[in-house]
């Protein structure tokens, strides 16, 4: 696994919206993706502003994602089968901050 494939996926908040797109093609929106992930919309405030300023520039910057701020639209990137690999691929590592994009847990 790469360091960029790892960066991508060391925030619980990343593997979501990763894991996310697996399930919608053509990309989803910001709001869309809160009603879909309970651990986004636990505390919806704060991941929306960590999202919006940190965690989709990044991923975008990266290449796995495209965010469109003015649209606020989170879609796939031209890197993205280089993370479906690794989110396909069960208990991704020993470490809970790592395992399954299904179980993720807030550090």
């Amino acid at each position: 696994m790469s360091d960029e494939v790892s960066r991508a996926l060391s925030r619980a908040l990343r593997r979501q919206v990763l894991s996310t797109l697996l399930e919608h093609e053509d990309g989803i929106d910001l709001d869309s993706l809160a009603d879909e992930n309970p651990v986004v919309a636990s505390q919806w405030e704060q991941n929306q502003i960590e999202l919006y300023h940190s965690h989709l520039p990044k991923l975008d910057d990266l290449g796995f994602i495209h965010w469109k701020p003015e649209t606020q639209r989170i879609e796939r990137g031209e890197r993205f089968d280089e993370i479906r690999a690794v989110l396909d691929t069960p208990d991704v590592g020993d470490d809970d901050s790592f395992s399954s994009p299904t179980s993720l847990v807030f550090p």
